[in-house]
């Protein structure tokens, strides 16, 4: 035999076409780069949870947005309006089951839901329901100086209220983004901006001034980058990332749009989810900051939740409740909808309930807040080699006082055929109270070829992740 040697196990999201280059990840963590004793390495931190802010229930939250110090939400076929204590105030009917789409122009928050679309007053206090005739159906809503803006179901129009009352419809007051023979999907706005997301393209328009036309085509060539899923639309940062379908080259991904251009931010791993995925129509998204990291969070309804750290460029899972530790991820995270009150970033979950997103409490509402990372595969070819011990470096030190978390500790498991089998979680304590700085290890590991190895954290304390080593000894013979 050769000597021993102390090998760095890396951290990130990989999904390959196998379960050997596939199993790497991170669940409910976020890295960060850092300058440490001359070095840089790679610091893994936990995602905020979720506490309560308000009980509604009655049905899934369908849509939420802020104006103001007010909070609305359409929740199950009611619209609710919730003050800063969490008291909600129901506010009238919005039927259907769908999720809706939601805007404020600037006098009414306007309601597109599947069946019918409304407008709510918050001076007069009136839920109106749209009846003008020249209205029928809208798939979108969005507006800019005072106009209120929607799409339509299979067409390539979109079409505008009058100024200041989105249920005041004119015949005459359409545009068509028709360069490709589109269909709509959804229209947004970003710095005066209307744009419009079509299945294949997306065109660009603006508030003209003309009061025989008031949208005009901007003169710029259209992304041949489609939309396929309204909801997975978000403005994040200077730019919308939606998840899309490249007009070239037919593949799924996730666009980010600098300007007039898109960049791909999808990763292959990313991408194999979402071309498995057979609804991409009902994928959303939403956008939050936390400690300096802007998230664009992805999720595929009863498959996973993805999120991207935009300024690493770092993908990984976010996820609600308990999964097993030996399988690959699996469920999504309870946050259908989002939006900003003041300073609390508001989800609203499927249980009809509003949550705040809190980075001092380390115990979802689930009940549950697994922490986890999957290291990249250690592969020792030839006669492969023997772990004498494993390794990771933690920072914690914020014990409880009494019952869990009192002596918190970190479950490791491994697996040395590609993740097809796993060795049973065994504990390491992650130190106690006023432990600061703490070295987790466990030994016995044995023989292998190809190693994977995964550490968890559930009890309710704060930790980082700071470095994971492999004590190995090469064999010869």
């Amino acid at each position: 035999m050769t000597g021993r040697k102390r090998i760095p196990l890396g951290f990130g999201l990989r999904r390959g076409r196998s379960t050997v280059a596939g199993m790497s990840g991170l669940v409910n963590l976020y890295s960060e780069p850092q300058t440490y004793e001359g070095r840089t390495r790679i610091v893994l931190y936990p995602m905020p949870v979720r506490t309560l802010f308000s009980t509604i229930g009655g049905g899934d939250v369908r849509g939420q947005i802020d104006i103001g110090n007010t909070h609305y939400a359409v929740v199950g076929t009611s619209l609710y309006s919730v003050g800063a204590d969490g008291t909600p105030s129901n506010l009238g009917t919005i039927e259907g089951e769908e999720r809706v789409d939601m805007d404020f122009n600037g006098s009414q928050v306007v309601i597109v839901a599947e069946l019918k679309s409304y407008a709510w007053s918050p001076t007069a206090l009136t839920l109106t329901e749209f009846t003008d005739p020249d209205f029928g159906l809208a798939t979108s809503t969005a507006s800019v100086n005072g106009y209120s803006l929607f799409t339509v179901p299979d067409e390539d129009r979109f079409i505008w209220a009058e100024i200041g009352d989105a249920t005041d419809i004119d015949a005459l007051s359409f545009a068509s983004a028709d360069t490709y023979g589109d269909f709509n999907v959804a229209v947004r706005v970003a710095k005066k901006d209307v744009w419009i997301f079509g299945k294949k393209s997306v065109e660009w328009f603006y508030n003209s001034g003309n009061p025989d036309q008031a949208f005009e085509s901007k003169s710029i060539a259209p992304l041949e980058i489609g939309c396929l899923a309204r909801d997975s639309i978000v403005l994040a940062d200077t730019g919308f990332i939606w998840l899309g379908r490249d007009g070239q080259s037919g593949g799924v991904g996730v666009y980010r749009a600098g300007g007039y251009q898109a960049t791909k931010v999808s990763t292959p791993a990313v991408d194999r989810y979402l071309e498995e995925y057979a609804t991409p129509e009902d994928a959303y998204a939403l956008a939050f900051q936390y400690q300096g990291h802007l998230f664009y969070v992805l999720t595929l309804p009863g498959s996973i939740t993805l999120a991207l750290d935009i300024a690493t460029g770092e993908w990984s899972y976010l996820h609600s409740g308990p999964y097993s530790m030996n399988e690959e991820v699996s469920g999504t995270w309870d946050a259908v909808t989002f939006s900003v009150n003041g300073a609390n970033r508001i989800v609203g979950a499927a249980d009809g309930n509003l949550y705040k997103l809190d980075g001092t409490t380390f115990v979802d509402a689930s009940g549950d807040n697994i922490r986890e990372v999957t290291c990249s595969q250690l592969s020792y070819g030839g006669f492969g080699a023997i772990m004498h011990r494993l390794e990771l470096d933690l920072e914690v030190g914020v014990g409880l006082i009494s019952g869990q978390g009192s002596d918190p500790i970190v479950m490791a498991s491994w697996s040395k055929d590609g993740g097809k089998t796993w060795s049973s979680p065994r504990n390491a304590t992650m130190g106690q109270m006023g432990e600061y700085r703490k070295r987790a290890f466990w030994t016995m590991i044995g023989q292998f070829r190809h190693l994977i190895v995964r550490f968890r954290v559930s009890d309710p304390v704060m930790v980082a992740m700071l470095d994971a080593y492999a004590d190995i000894e090469p064999m010869n013979s």
